[in-house]
């Protein structure tokens, strides 16, 4: 005995009279409550017009099943900007680059370019156009709007599908694949991301205008771009979740102090990894602990907490003020600290709370960081540590192109240590100062010009790896970049050091006369 007690999910009302008809004992009666008189007049048409077409997003002559079954039935909620996009954004505000003005692998200045980056500043201006095309079809001041309109919104699929996502597959690929890196991937991820104003700035500042404009386009928009074009829909809702896994690798293996802001913050977590081991353990009984773990960053504004900073530690900007109670390391005491209070101010406290609230704590807690430095080098004047410990290395800053060559051994090339040595250590030195002066010459070179030159006068003393210009010329420029890079990158050329110093010098020339 089968019963009714509501229609199935996604099941057109024609489908659930069939089949339950069917199930019943001989002699029964139709039970439909849901399916009306006039329903059960069309559903002989809508049963042989849903033969005609199996997709369910299709916007071509749409069926009854079709708009009973979920096709052109997107929910009126459906949103373009993923949450992850605004986590992504958040995220970044706070990350910095060196201070010093030397160049940094991981962080590209304005003043720089990036060839995975640098093209999205010109994707986001067009974008910008083609919305505004857009916007004034929708407004119906153009003669033909609705072809006009379909052939602008073919042209911002086009642009977002090989501009924004395109221009970002190996960045995607990378995410894809995290939880499984190699040694090249860990290579090419070194090679490829980069953080700055050149570096993903400008992606996350497209993505911004791909979801602002989109939304302001309204919901008939973001509909049609999930119906008509699934796949690239998909796509760009994953970049910002593929862009955020690989933020947080990099910080996983780069000490923080690197990427923090300089103003007390960086500060702090230097010290605390350079002498903090000569600082006492906190205690989860002190006083220290208790009265800092009653400071609550969500319920208490800038002034209660500036209050309850100051009765915790003395001062927040006197650093000759500071109890010594307050000097300890660990999970109770300046390392949790830093953790719990510093590092969600600077990743995820609402920016836009009370006003000026935020800039307030930012600004009370930056100036206790730099205090605390400050009183942490007063308590341990004579010591000092050249190492970083507790943390991964990962991508450290490199210097740029230089006109001289400094040898990383601990002796100068052409100091003899044995009898005989003077001439071999010579002929080093001879070869890596040649290399120089190749680096000199070509550094003003046109790419293909440069690309034979290097392959020519430099070929990899490994025949396996050996590049010839033949094969090389048959990929883009950007591709022959990147692999002249990994080939050429002085961490995969260690042995022997003449080598390694010469490696060094043609991939720094590389990267200077990048396409």
């Amino acid at each position: 005995m089968a019963s009714v007690s509501a229609k199935p999910k996604d099941i057109p009302s024609t489908v659930v009279k069939t089949c339950f008809y069917i199930t019943l004992p001989a002699g029964s009666s139709d039970i439909d409550p849901i399916l009306s008189d006039n329903s059960k007049s069309t559903s002989g048409k809508s049963r042989k017009k849903s033969k005609k077409s199996d997709n369910y997003y299709s916007s071509d002559d749409s069926t009854d099943f079709d708009k009973e079954n979920g096709a052109n039935d997107i929910p009126e909620t459906l949103l373009l900007r993923p949450l992850d996009f605004d986590i992504l954004k958040r995220m970044l505000v706070n990350m910095a680059g060196p201070s010093d003005g030397d160049h940094c692998d991981w962080w590209t200045t304005s003043s720089e370019r990036h060839f995975i980056y640098s093209g999205y500043t010109e994707t986001t201006k067009m974008l910008t156009n083609w919305f505004q095309r857009l916007a004034a079809t929708s407004n119906g001041k153009s003669a033909s709007p609705d072809l006009i309109y379909q052939e602008v919104f073919r042209r911002i699929m086009d642009i977002i599908s090989v501009n924004v996502i395109g221009n970002a597959t190996d960045l995607v690929k990378l995410h894809r694949s995290i939880s499984a890196w190699t040694t090249f991937d860990d290579d090419e991820f070194t090679f490829i991301f980069s953080l700055g104003p050149s570096g993903m700035d400008l992606i996350v500042t497209c993505l911004e205008t791909v979801f602002s404009e989109g939304e302001a386009a309204g919901p008939s928009f973001v509909h049609k771009f999930a119906s008509n074009y699934c796949d690239i829909y998909q796509n760009l809702r994953e970049l910002p979740t593929a862009l955020l896994s690989l933020v947080k690798r990099f910080r996983e293996r780069t000490f923080r102090g690197l990427w923090d802001p300089k103003n007390g913050y960086s500060q702090l977590i230097h010290v605390l990894d350079q002498q903090g081991q000569n600082l006492p353990n906190g205690s989860v009984s002190s006083i220290f602990y208790h009265e800092m773990s009653c400071i609550n960053l969500t319920n208490l504004s800038s002034a209660d907490i500036r209050i309850g900073l100051e009765k915790v530690f003395g001062s927040i900007s006197d650093s000759t003020k500071i109890y010594p109670s307050a000097l300890c390391k660990g999970q109770y005491g300046l390392h949790g600290f830093y953790s719990r209070f510093a590092g969600d101010i600077l990743d995820w406290m609402n920016m836009n709370r009370n006003g000026n609230d935020y800039k307030h704590i930012f600004n009370d807690f930056a100036t206790l960081c730099g205090a605390l430095a400050d009183r942490i080098k007063t308590h341990f004047p004579s010591t000092q540590r050249s190492s970083t410990s507790g943390h991964t290395s990962g991508p450290s800053c490199s210097s740029p192109l230089r006109s001289s060559f400094t040898p990383t051994s601990g002796s100068a090339p052409n100091q003899p240590t044995a009898t005989g040595s003077s001439s071999s250590s010579t002929s080093s030195s001879s070869r890596v100062a040649a290399a120089q002066a190749f680096a000199e010459r070509v550094k003003d070179f046109k790419w293909s010009e440069f690309v034979q030159a290097l392959l020519q006068d430099y070929p990899h003393p490994e025949l396996s790896k050996r590049l010839y210009f033949t094969d090389i010329k048959k990929l883009n420029k950007i591709q022959q970049y990147r692999k002249l890079y990994l080939i050429y990158h002085p961490d995969r050329n260690r042995i022997p050091l003449e080598w390694n110093q010469i490696a060094n010098i043609l991939t720094q020339t590389i990267g200077y006369v990048r396409p």
